[in-house]
């Protein structure tokens, strides 16, 4: 965790214009994005160099999808990459309890839940020079697979 967000504020550090923050919705999808390459660090360069579709509003549910189709249809005797759990964390966001909730309280978090779908959600524009230097620098600072 503390070397996620070490490598956060670095990046804050090398993109941000002078006496300006990013946006916040920006610095989530680069949390999103630096937990994506912690995660599931031999997927990175399937969402920076693979097939892109230009209208996509969520690579890694793209990603998801693809793995998902190569498992069921093999077109190739390569392993495909281990991606548990990609598809919920592509589409993840903090559900909420209705119970007890006034029918305006649950309306306000239904909305609260679609504005954090489009904010958390990493479109193929979202993934720029900036979050490709976040890769290179999540790969190159990352702890070593144990191996047994």
């Amino acid at each position: 965790m503390k070397r996620l967000i070490n490598i956060h504020r670095l990046i804050k550090i090398l993109v941000q214009n002078q006496n300006t923050s990013l946006e916040t919705d920006r610095q989530k999808k680069l949390v999103k994005w630096l937990i994506f390459c912690d995660t599931w660090p031999q997927l990175v360069g399937n969402i920076l160099n693979g097939p892109k579709k230009p209208d996509s509003q969520n690579s890694l549910l793209d990603l998801a999808e693809s793995l998902h189709e190569k498992v069921r249809n093999p077109a190739s005797t390569e392993p495909v990459p281990d991606f548990d759990g990609l598809e919920d964390f592509a589409v993840y966001v903090r559900s909420f309890k209705r119970d007890g909730l006034s029918p305006a309280a649950i309306q306000a978090e239904e909305k609260r839940i679609e504005e954090e779908k489009k904010v958390y959600a990493l479109s193929v524009a979202d993934i720029d020079d900036d979050f490709r230097l976040a890769a290179k620098l999540s790969q190159m600072v990352r702890k070593p697979a144990h191996r047994t």
